[in-house]
């Protein structure tokens, strides 16, 4: 191909960018929560409208998961800056806790201890394998189950800092240029919405929101927030959860979110009409 064709973003046969854009898709069917069976995630929380789960339910109505190529990279972009703050920059730092597996012989440490605390499984990244010798280790998220709740999610880890009392939660986020002027003073309301949950799971008093900015550079590309255990928060968090599933066991409607059917979300809604009672 001619340095005039790749000028022009003509990438010919063979092209990797085509190959990418053409698989690299997820369209799903998503089939309404199973009123005794599903658990809800924490990832989806901040953002989850009950009153729509619940019609969805009752009215069986499956929505489709639809992520196109940009927002899949998007997120791929995400899971490679967790990667990096993990693995290579709290983990060899020794504030990282949680469970570590050894890239040699595949041995963990810190794996979790059924009904116990953080405090008394996760650990450090370890300086050198006790099996195998190596020194190379990846970390393993552990996944929360609240059974009360039904509710599941991955803590992207557990951290001990110098004057902070016990242990605190990590939340890694990657954020655009728009997004990163928004949290250069508060995080974003889903984010520390996100952290509680986390909390709640562990009974933690504190955490740390860290940004990395995509369209910044150097340390100034990282923002770090703060954040103290509220229970109100976790209150709301909790009555939330508990409206899915009572809304579905009882077939009453939990309170609408949306202001009118015209705003973006209705709009976008599968049962906005119901919601608001239109034909």
């Amino acid at each position: 191909m001619s340095l005039a064709n790749v000028l022009r973003g003509e990438t010919g046969h063979g092209s990797l960018l085509r190959i990418i854009s053409e698989t690299f898709v997820r369209d799903e069917p998503k089939p309404p929560l199973d009123p005794v069976a599903s658990y809800l995630r924490a990832s989806g929380i901040p953002s989850l409208c009950a009153r729509e789960e619940v019609l969805c339910t009752l009215n069986k109505i499956v929505r489709r998961d639809t992520v196109d190529v940009g927002l899949n990279l998007t997120f791929l972009h995400g899971t490679a800056l967790h990667w990096a703050v993990q693995n290579e920059l709290l983990g060899p730092s020794g504030v990282l806790y949680g469970t570590w597996e050894c890239l040699g012989c595949l041995k963990r440490y810190g794996e979790y201890i059924d009904g116990a605390r953080p405090e008394d499984w996760s650990r450090p990244m370890p300086k050198v394998c006790l099996k195998c010798e190596s020194r190379a280790f990846r970390f393993i998220e552990h996944k929360f189950v609240d059974h009360a709740l039904r509710l599941t999610g991955h803590s992207d880890g557990f951290l001990v800092l110098p004057g902070l009392q016990g242990m605190g939660i990590l939340e890694v986020k990657s954020i655009g240029e728009r997004g990163g002027r928004e949290i250069k003073q508060v995080p974003q309301i889903a984010h520390m919405v996100q952290t509680h949950i986390y909390m709640m799971f562990t009974g933690f008093k504190w955490g740390k929101i860290l940004y990395w900015q995509k369209a910044e550079s150097g340390l100034g590309s990282l923002v770090e927030h703060h954040i103290d255990r509220d229970e109100d928060t976790i209150d709301l968090v909790r009555n939330l959860i508990r409206s899915v599933w009572s809304g579905m066991e009882s077939k009453t409607l939990p309170d609408r979110i949306c202001g009118n059917d015209s705003c973006a979300r209705a709009k976008a809604c599968p049962v906005s009409k119901t919601c608001f009672g239109g034909p």
